[in-house]
């Protein structure tokens, strides 16, 4: 196989990103870092005003002061369900089409032991990701609202994605992995065997 590139994806960060064994305070939550995404924004002004879902909104307590990386991954850990959202600038689209991108959320969430509930982005089944298998998709804001009403239903399912996910990510997405995979690469990249 030929490369033109060489992509490293996002990894995480097993001293941070574990399960802490916390209660599970809220149902579901948004980590996110700014609410200037439209879907985010309606995702959280929902949530935030329904009066019998415990609602984390990370992203506000995050703006009254800097939280640690572990304070943040403990926060991912109380809830049930995280919920994540592409950036939505120029640079996710393709052709008039949303891409999205995937970033360190889908590692995250799972390793802190919460049920990931993301918006889809091109490349998650190249770093294999199933909707319904380890991973809940949505393409819309009602398609996501139907889905967290559904996990939050059926726990036993919501605990089979999260343990899947789990696997996914110790098998393919520690930064171990991605030194190893950036070695093959580079050397498929610049043909180093034909040089030696």
């Amino acid at each position: 196989r030929k490369l033109s590139y060489i992509w490293i994806p996002w990894a995480y960060n097993p001293s941070i990103h574990t399960h802490y064994y916390l209660n599970k305070k809220w149902k579901a939550g948004i980590p996110a870092s700014n609410l200037l995404i439209p879907i985010r924004k309606q995702i959280r002004d929902y949530y935030s005003n329904k009066r019998n879902l415990e609602y984390l909104d990370v992203f506000f307590k995050a703006r009254k002061g800097s939280i640690s990386p572990k304070k943040y991954a403990k926060y991912i850990n109380s809830c049930e369900i995280a919920i994540s959202t592409c950036q939505h600038d120029d640079l996710q689209f393709f052709n008039g089409r949303f891409i999205g991108m995937t970033f360190n959320k889908f590692y995250e969430i799972p390793m802190c032991n919460s049920l990931h509930v993301a918006q889809r982005s091109a490349d998650l089944e190249d770093l294999g990701f199933e909707d319904g298998v380890n991973v809940v998709l949505f393409d819309s804001f009602p398609e996501c609202v139907e889905k967290i009403n559904y996990y939050l239903k059926n726990k036993n399912e919501m605990n089979e994605i999260v343990q899947s996910s789990i696997e996914l990510v110790r098998e393919r997405h520690t930064y171990k992995r991605r030194v190893q995979n950036f070695l093959v690469d580079l050397e498929i990249f610049f043909d180093i065997k034909n040089i030696l």
